[in-house]
């Protein structure tokens, strides 16, 4: 997850890295993961079929990363 992300820093992979430290239990390493997923773009047509939904699944994410 960590070389695509340094490959492209989209939604998808940004959104990935954190829920994988998020299902680790990690929220403090999530967190700026989801931040950058609300803040990214989708980078291929495929992404932009759900970037929607991942776009929401990381602000939901980030608030309970921050509550």
């Amino acid at each position: 997850l960590h070389a695509a992300h340094k490959i492209v820093a989209c939604r998808r992979n940004c959104y990935y890295l954190g829920v994988m430290y998020y299902r680790l239990g990690d929220r403090a390493n999530a967190a700026p993961y989801f931040r950058e997923a609300v803040k990214a773009s989708c980078q291929s047509p495929s992404e932009r079929d759900f970037g929607d939904f991942v776009l929401n699944e990381a602000k939901d994410a980030l608030r309970l990363c921050e509550a």
